[in-house]
């Protein structure tokens, strides 16, 4: 099916500059606005026509996606840590997974992953479907892999095709591989991989060093500090297997309760290898949580994943007991000096995060449902209120929209902070007719919707503007454009496209809670990971220490939004 499906449509420059405008305009003062519009005006009739051919000639000759080189040099260019950041993460509820204890469900899953990668080997995999509507499948291929940092933009290495296959595991920061695939098939059993992960844990010993620190680094510096320590041919040899490995366990201790659980899942400066696409961390009280790094594909393809994990049924024995191997590091005392340097850096930062979890019962699918509203659209409500009402003032809200009905289809950003939720904001404490304020409510709503459609349909803003700079930044001088045109640095449009909230929505029933951190400091500068589930609202919101009145206040209001209008969509 994957051939079928249609390539990203390229919209129209004059609706996207419209979008641009009417999207901006809740977000800055009116003579900020009235410049926006001037420069977008400006650009429709100078420049942006001789770019906008350019890109569509561009999109004609690209195989796939038009949009594709310029995410994928985004994502591969990025050069600070990507903890925190480039990672989210899902906890899962430990009960729907096979096994009696921490280590049996852990086998379990990992069980589970190994014979999703056989059949994705295979090309056995079914087709993604929803409601009938095929999607691109285009990043399974890229679930499991090892981000490698280069001098001057980031790959991902895959696991080798033919032989073994093993999994890494980790605890106290020494690396230790399991052989999970023998042959094409799954190698040991239930009761045997659990026993091996309780053996780590028990008797982990010290390590030389911690050589997973080298993932808490900027990546350029990550890059020199790897090239340095594959000089050593014992480091070598383990710095590949580590990079072949299918994924990565993370035994953890020292820890328990649900908030040292978040905090650490997402930025910890031990025990961890972020550069591995899945990490499966698991606390010593049995928490168990996935942390995924962003490069490859996108939450809603580990959805499928998770489809396929809580159904499957691992064997409870194999066809023989792996043998259990420690990976061995050696390094000067530069590089040893250096890791430690990094660790101690990151360290200092892991309380830099404040982080918010709420799970609301009162508040689920059907509930909002019978309510006469869409779920997503009463959340973004409330969150864009709360903002409002914390700042006095709207900030950009960015909203993930998948677009995987398209090939090679990723993500457009939605930008939910509309005119219409600015105005039932700013009535919200000063207008005393519930119901004006449901018309209010049920009009931004409305608007929200909409917003959503157009990007869904690849019809959003950011993207199209990021193809048409590229194409200003590559192109310029063929096309004899001597400036760089305003519209791209118009503060408005800048606003547009800064995170005030970074806002993400999943639902699986497997999970309990989903998240990751601030992208900014701008604004209320939080990461918002948020299910609306059949049982409950379930919501984890982080921002940065500097922001922790801000997300405090935030909070409160928020709480307070969204018990309000539930009431008011309860008037007749």
């Amino acid at each position: 099916m994957q051939e079928t499906l249609p390539p990203l449509p390229l919209p129209s420059l004059s609706e996207t500059l419209e979008k641009l405008v009417l999207w901006t305009e809740p977000l800055v003062d009116a003579p900020t606005h009235s410049q926006t519009k001037q420069k977008a005006n400006h650009f429709l009739k100078t420049d942006g026509p001789k770019l906008q051919k350019k890109l569509a000639e561009f999109a004609g000759k690209t195989n796939g996606n038009w949009m594709t080189p310029f995410a994928e040099a985004r994502r591969t260019e990025y050069r600070k840590p990507i903890p925190l950041v480039l990672s989210y993460a899902f906890q899962v509820r430990e009960s729907l997974f096979n096994g009696r204890n921490r280590f049996e469900k852990l086998a379990g899953i990992s069980l589970g992953l190994a014979s999703f990668y056989l059949e994705l080997c295979r090309e056995i995999v079914e087709p993604e479907q929803l409601k009938g509507t095929p999607f691109c499948m285009s990043t399974y291929p890229y679930l499991l892999y090892t981000r490698i940092a280069g001098h001057k933009r980031d790959y991902m290495h895959l696991p080798p095709a033919g032989g073994a296959r093993y999994i890494a595991v980790m605890a106290s920061d020494r690396f230790f591989l399991v052989p999970i695939i023998k042959n094409q098939e799954i190698y040991p059993g239930l009761k045997d991989l659990a026993g091996l992960f309780q053996q780590v844990y028990a008797e982990p010993g010290k390590p030389a060093f911690n050589y997973g620190a080298i993932s808490l680094a900027d990546r350029t510096d990550a890059a020199q500090l790897r090239d340095m320590l594959q000089q050593n041919p014992i480091t070598r040899q383990a710095m590949s297997a580590l990079e072949d490995s299918l994924f990565l366990i993370n035994l953890d201790r020292g820890y328990q309760g649900q908030q040292a659980f978040w905090e650490n899942i997402l930025g910890r400066s031990t025990n961890r290898f972020y550069d591995k696409s899945l990490q499966i961390v698991s606390s010593q009280d049995g928490k168990i949580g996935f942390c995924l790094e962003h490069m490859g594909s996108d939450a809603t393809v580990w959805l499928r994943v998770l489809d396929y994990l809580v159904k499957f049924k691992p064997p409870v024995s194999g066809r023989g007991c792996p043998e259990l191997k420690a990976l061995s590091f050696e390094a000067f005392k530069p590089e040893k000096r250096k890791l430690e340097e990094i660790a101690t850096r990151f360290k200092n930062t892991e309380g830099d995060i404040v982080l918010k979890r709420y799970k609301i019962k009162a508040f689920n699918r059907s509930a909002l449902k019978s309510l006469g509203i869409s779920p997503d659209a009463f959340c973004q409500i409330a969150f864009n209120t709360a903002h409002y009402l914390s700042l006095g003032k709207m900030c950009s809200t960015y909203e993930s929209v998948a677009v995987r009905q398209f090939m090679e289809g990723r993500t457009e950003a939605g930008r939910p902070a509309t005119s219409e939720i600015l105005a039932y904001a700013k009535a919200f404490d000063s207008c005393n007719s519930c119901f004006e304020l449901k018309k209010k409510l049920l009009h931004a709503a409305n608007a929200h919707l909409e917003m959503i459609r157009c990007c869904k349909q690849g019809k959003g803003v950011q993207r199209h503007m990021t193809g048409l700079l590229n194409m200003y930044l590559v192109y310029k001088e063929e096309l004899s454009i001597r400036e760089k045109p305003a519209i791209f640095d118009d503060p408005g449009f800048q606003e547009l496209i800064t995170d005030s909230i970074s806002s993400s929505s999943i639902m699986h029933p497997a999970l309990r809670h989903f998240g990751f951190g601030p992208q900014t400091n701008h604004g209320l500068g939080i990461g918002l990971g948020y299910m609306v589930m059949q049982d409950s609202l379930s919501m984890v919101i982080m921002a940065k220490t500097c922001n922790r009145e801000r997300l405090e206040r935030f909070c409160r209001h928020l709480i307070k939004v969204i018990e309000r209008n539930a009431e008011i969509l309860k008037t007749a």
